[in-house]
């Protein structure tokens, strides 16, 4: 049968406001709705399209026109024919309708507490599930105003994207909230949650309501949200100097939530995992993560809601700006976590990775189908733009970013816009060419590789050849056409940051007064995005000083030189040389991205039969630092000091590290007995049960842990370690495991990814369960499932 073709929705109706009523039920998990829409139509036409999923029509009529409902399932549509046609003007469409609560965690579906056998209600609209909750115009420039009343159990709470106007209990044991009319926003930004709550409040400077909801009982856990959130709404007010312009904004923690969060106007929704944190279980890596999320989904109340794209092409205009404006918030905010420097490891160098792979696409890519959204949802949209817009921002400086902002955030405000607009706003605050720069980064994959070569070195100075191609992971550097790149450089003479625009496939850089002991490092603190590979003289020049480089450098020296040797350009050798050279390293930043690499040729040793000597190596380069932290906490320790202890401790964990082995039998055999003991460093919790799991003879001590721990987030560690089994017989139970109703299904693919990394037999292992489970993966329903 012959797929339809994708078309958008017809033009000559438009939306103007919903005014939805829902009847949640949390027995039958139907719910019965009632929309009463405003449009204007603009030409006649007896008939009106618009977007519905997994709903059944009761009954329609325009005005007092009657109306017939043909629903289309494949094309997700539904037709409303009118007994007349409909005269140029404004009409209300008032639909009966049946919807299902799923749980396949998209539309309004069902969510199951974390520790009850109870149910409670959430959406997730993104990108294009809001029509599963009800008929509407579908698409992100479709945009409105709602009305929104839930009928729901007396003993239930409500939450919608706007305030509480009034509420009226019925004579059936339910209770009526009638919500404010949201501003006219697009249909995947509405959001309802229903359940049992307890919550934790505050305002900002301005006076917004800021309320952090939770499942009954925990929401001490919400408190570190609280105060990240309203500094970060106080942070984003002042900084695009536009008023947040709702009077409320709801975050609530999700137990299945399939994204990491989302960015619902006023009703932020969270995985738990996202938003919740313990002082006495949580580690520090998750009080660091909450604080990027929320910092993340309130940048999109400006970034998205406000100001929308015009179609999901433009989605990287959504996600890479919140994701740069994460980070700037929490700098701001909390300026001890020197978070720019962990962007350089777990954004700037993941988007790096993936763009030099042949299969990468451009940040900005057409979007046809609905279907084709999701696969967009990835690193390059998230991370490539982030570093770009990051590139941006350090080449036309604070100042004139923060005005392009503010002029392109006031004049699209309620509207949708197109990346030109974005770049045409910012060349007029700064006076430089954005626009002619950026479209070679938004519009095309892939990044240069700048090649440094010495072309003279003596009493006057350095010059130094650059040449740029296009990387390309497994074929080295190939031709292709230039992209104009803004190159900056600091040299051993003084810590001033120099910047030349490069736009031919090379040019000379000439370092005047520069001595032949002196090293000059291009692309300072990592802010372009594109890798140098240097030749011998200049690589032999930076070594011996690697350590006195900033963290952000010295991780763009190992990162670039590990790219060079994969993908054929350099020699290993002379990578696990320069590895020596960070032995004793104690940032975590520059460790976090490191291990990555270290693990890589751990995987490789194994593969060649050099399992040992692999772990040998990396003994000797992490025991100095691990050494230096211990095992648990201390009063030398800095704020990044936590995720570096449980860092290389856990790289140490799959290397056999004897004084950690008797570690962690101790405290494991601790936990099993007590699993809601708070006798242990939570930051060496994962180290601990995963350096146990390895021990392991059975699973049943794990999934005890796995059972009683009360928080999820701890529950996600032990799934990890339970990944981390060894032997074919327990690799077989734990993949069983996964699939279990133990195991909800927003975790399942961390749990069997760990057990592919962790050895050559699990990674035959997960082979196997593809293979024999192609059926159910083919039709694995939940496009965000590995998204944190």
């Amino acid at each position: 049968m012959t797929k339809k073709e994708f078309e958008r929705l017809p033009k000559h109706v438009k939306p103007i406001s919903y005014d939805l009523h829902l009847h949640p039920n949390l027995e039958t998990f139907k719910f019965a709705g009632n929309v009463k829409i405003l449009v204007d139509v603009l030409e006649e036409t007896s008939t009106i399209k618009m977007n519905s999923a997994e709903i059944e029509f009761t009954d329609a009529k325009v005005g007092e026109i009657g109306a017939t409902c043909a629903a289309d399932a494949e094309t997700e549509t539904v037709t409303i024919t009118t007994a007349a046609p409909l005269s140029v003007g404004k009409h209300s469409v008032e639909i009966n309708f049946v919807g299902i609560h799923n749980d396949d965690m998209k539309g309004f579906y069902r969510t199951k507490s974390t520790n009850k056998d109870e149910y409670g209600l959430a959406t997730l609209f993104a990108a294009t599930d809001a029509r599963r909750a009800l008929p509407c115009w579908d698409e992100p420039a479709w945009k409105a105003t709602f009305k929104v009343r839930l009928t729901v159990p007396e003993a239930k709470t409500a939450l919608s994207n706007m305030d509480v106007v009034g509420a009226i209990k019925n004579e059936n044991g339910t209770i009526t909230y009638e919500y404010n009319e949201t501003p006219i926003m697009s249909t995947y930004l509405l959001a309802f949650c229903v359940g049992e709550y307890d919550y934790v409040e505050g305002k900002t400077k301005s006076g917004i309501l800021v309320r952090i909801y939770t499942e009954k009982g925990v929401s001490h856990q919400g408190n570190f949200a609280l105060e990240c959130g309203i500094k970060c709404l106080d942070f984003y007010e002042d900084y695009f100097q536009i008023k947040y312009p709702l009077p409320k904004c709801d975050m609530i923690a999700v137990a299945d939530f399939a994204a990491g969060a989302m960015e619902n106007w006023g009703l932020i929704t969270y995985r738990s995992v996202c938003i919740l944190f313990d002082e006495e279980k949580s580690t520090l890596r998750t009080k660091e993560r909450v604080g990027i999320v929320v910092a993340h989904e309130l940048a999109h109340q400006w970034f998205g809601n406000l100001v929308t794209m015009e179609w999901w092409t433009h989605l990287w205009l959504n996600e890479g700006f919140a994701t740069f404006m994460e980070y700037l918030a929490i700098d701001n905010c909390y300026p001890d976590w020197s978070i720019f420097d962990e962007f350089i490891g777990s954004t700037f160098y993941r988007a790096l990775d993936l763009d030099g792979l042949d299969s990468s696409h451009a940040i900005e890519v057409p979007v046809g189908h609905p279907s084709e959204i999701d696969e967009i949802f990835d690193t390059i949209s998230y991370c490539k733009g982030a570093s770009v817009i990051r590139m941006l921002y350090e080449w036309i400086g604070d100042a004139a970013f923060r005005k392009g902002m503010k002029q392109y955030l006031t004049k699209f405000s309620y509207k949708n816009a197109f990346t030109e607009d974005l770049w045409e706003s910012l060349s007029e605050a700064s006076g430089l060419p954005v626009g002619d720069v950026m479209s070679g980064w938004t519009g095309r994959l892939g990044f240069p590789l700048v090649s440094a070569k010495v072309k003279s070195w003596d009493e006057n100075g350095l010059t130094v050849t650059l040449t740029q191609k296009k990387f390309s992971a497994t074929n080295g550097a190939v031709d292709a056409a230039c992209w104009r790149i803004p190159i900056s450089y600091i040299k051993s003479t003084d810590s001033k940051i120099e910047q030349v625009l490069m736009s031919d496939a090379s040019i000379d850089v000439e370092i005047k007064n520069l001595p032949k002991d002196g090293w000059v490092k291009f692309n300072a603190g990592a802010t372009g995005f594109y890798q140098v590979h240097y030749d011998e003289t200049l690589f032999n020049a930076i070594k011996p000083v690697v350590k006195n480089l900033t963290p952000r450098d010295r991780v763009q020296v190992e990162a670039d030189l590990y790219a060079a040797c994969k993908a054929g350009i350099e020699k290993s050798s002379r990578f696990l040389d320069l590895a020596r050279c960070y032995k004793g390293e104690m940032d975590y930043n520059v460790w976090n991205d490191f291990s990555s690499s270290l693990g890589s040729y751990r995987n490789l040793a194994e593969s060649l039969g050099c399992k040992e000597e692999a772990k040998a190596l990396l003994r000797e380069i992490y025991s100095p630092t691990a050494s230096a932290i211990g095992f648990e906490k201390n009063d030398k320790d800095s704020h990044s000091t936590g995720n570096l202890r449980s860092l290389v401790w856990g790289q140490l964990a799959k290397c056999d590290h004897e004084e950690l082995n008797v570690y962690a039998a101790e405290n494991f055999k601790k936990m099993v007995e007590d699993p809601t003991s708070t006798h242990l460093n939570p930051d060496m919790q994962g180290v601990v049960l995963t350096t146990a799991a390895r021990q392991q003879k059975s699973l049943d001590d794990l999934i005890k842990l796995h059972t009683g721990f009360p928080m999820q987030e701890q529950k996600s560690r032990t799934e990890i370690a339970i990944g981390s089994v060894q032997g074919t017989e327990l690799m077989a139970k734990a993949i069983d495991y996964a699939f279990s109703d133990a195991v909800r299904q927003q975790d399942m693919t961390s749990l069997l990814t760990t057990i592919s990394a962790s050895s050559l037999e699990g990674r035959d292992a997960i082979w196997a369960m593809l293979q024999n489970k192609w059926d159910f993966w083919k039709n694995f329903k939940g496009s965000f499932m590995d998204v944190g």
